[in-house]
């Protein structure tokens, strides 16, 4: 979906594709899904040819969101894809609503493994979650940068990292000031990257305490 276009996609199911099973690009284009799923799709053959040539590449994803565009996703599942599940990057927005983001595997190429995360945010991109369970990543189960990450009822498990955020956006941000209710469970590290303390475990479970009027927390109302 490019140039402009607003869908509405209602029981969409897109498995096992050789490349990406659902791309948004462009200021102004639009979708809002629900009951939506994307699972088991690998790596587009290009960036495969890429990788082999050059050794290293840009991030793609089974579901990407790029260069301005919106996604509204409720009621979804995106797992068992290869290199990301889902990918948000350059400055597009994304609204993620009671859905599962899972088990996104490493993709392997002359001795070398990449990517293996399930969620990606990178370059003044915005992604607000409701509901979100992040799970089984080979690799990361959030990787953040240069973006913002706000929401609610977020569960984040058994991934070697949970949450990695590399570098903030021009616009400074808390991520533990703009997440609320979140859950680590079995994750081998919950926290890494150049930007992220570890906080105080009573900071994480409670929200309470929190100052949401002093925090800066873009979101991506669900309309």
């Amino acid at each position: 979906l490019s140039g402009g276009t607003i869908a509405v996609f209602v029981d969409v199911h897109v498995p096992s594709n050789r490349g990406q099973a659902l791309y948004v690009s462009g200021e102004g284009t639009k979708l809002t899904a629900s009951n939506f799923s994307a699972n088991h799709n690998r790596i587009h053959p290009q960036v495969y040819s890429q990788a082999i040539t050059a050794g290293s590449f840009d991030y793609t994803g089974a579901v990407e969101v790029v260069e301005g565009a919106l996604v509204l996703l409720e009621e979804f599942t995106i797992g068992g894809n290869e290199f990301v599940g889902l990918l948000v990057r350059n400055g597009a927005r994304a609204h993620l609503r009671s859905g599962t983001i899972s088990s996104t595997k490493w993709f392997s190429t002359t001795g070398k493994l990449y990517g293996g995360r399930n969620l990606v945010i990178l370059y003044e991109s915005t992604v607000e979650v409701h509901d979100i369970m992040v799970e089984g990543a080979e690799s990361v189960g959030i990787h953040i940068n240069e973006s913002y990450f706000s929401g609610s009822n977020l569960q984040i498990h058994d991934n070697p990292i949970g949450v990695y955020e590399t570098q903030q956006p021009e616009t400074a941000y808390d991520f533990f000031e703009c997440v609320h209710n979140l859950e680590m469970m079995n994750n081998s590290v919950n926290f890494g990257g150049a930007v992220l303390p570890v906080p105080d475990p009573e900071d994480i479970l409670g929200t309470d305490e929190q100052d949401a009027e002093a925090a800066y927390c873009p979101v991506v109302p669900l309309e």
